[in-house]
């Protein structure tokens, strides 16, 4: 139930590693969804990105997880030599163009600095991968 306020589901996708091998939730950046009534929907949190959560209003949108339904998910990300920024993110039919262009402060010293993971919040939360797809462009 993604709409009853008790945090789950929460987890997300963390496209950029902060933590090196750790298994604990951590500090590396996450584009999250979360089901609490101050920040429902899905938003940023850790890492450069800090907490937003700008699409509180989504619910019933087809980005809403309620009733565990399968939703594609795309993020692209830029990497400028310097800086690893949100570029454009997707989920269903919803884009976030409020994200675009923060940072995630991820740098290329970090220990396995762009292993990207997934994470859930508790045992009432679960995220799945499906046809993971990473390509490079100059476009």
């Amino acid at each position: 139930n993604a709409h009853n306020g008790d945090i789950s589901p929460h987890g997300g996708f963390k496209p950029c590693n902060k933590d090196g091998t750790s298994t604990s939730r951590g500090s590396s950046p996450e584009l999250w969804f979360i089901d609490r009534d101050s920040d429902w929907g899905w938003g940023l949190y850790n890492g450069g990105f800090g907490h937003m959560a700008s699409y509180q209003s989504k619910k019933s949108s087809s980005s809403d997880p309620h009733g565990m339904k399968e939703l594609s998910f795309e993020v692209t990300m830029q990497w400028d030599g310097g800086s690893y920024t949100i570029y454009k993110w997707k989920v269903a039919d919803d884009e976030f163009t409020a994200y675009e262009g923060k940072n995630s402060g991820c740098n290329a010293g970090d220990s396995y600095a762009f292993t990207p993971r997934l994470w859930a919040y508790n045992s009432g939360s679960t995220f799945y991968m499906k046809d993971l797809v990473i390509s490079q462009s100059d476009d």
